[in-house]
């Protein structure tokens, strides 16, 4: 939903509206496990942190998994740049 030029999600504006700012640092938890809810009574305030935990914790997110995938996409993405640099360096003569 767009609010003037800003996007939110709906659980983020039912949030807002019954409780007032979200501090920074934090995000908007949904202690219900269904990101469709919007019930305030579902939602509660935490670390993106705390969010990550209670996907893994339910079975939603394999920690293990996301952060192996994510290391061997980083490694992926620097040695095609590495080869990118080397095939553009120009060459010494000899």
């Amino acid at each position: 939903m767009r609010v003037n030029t800003k996007l939110f999600l709906c659980h983020k504006l039912a949030y807002l509206d019954c409780n007032g700012g979200i501090p920074a640092g934090l995000v908007v938890r949904h202690k219900c496990d269904n990101p469709a809810c919007c019930n305030p009574k579902h939602l509660e305030l935490g670390t993106q942190k705390d969010n990550i935990d209670d996907a893994v914790t339910r079975g939603r997110m394999d920690r293990g998994r996301y952060w192996r995938d994510t290391w061997l996409r980083i490694q992926a993405e620097t040695k095609e740049k590495r080869d990118e640099a080397a095939a553009t360096a120009p060459h010494p003569k000899g």
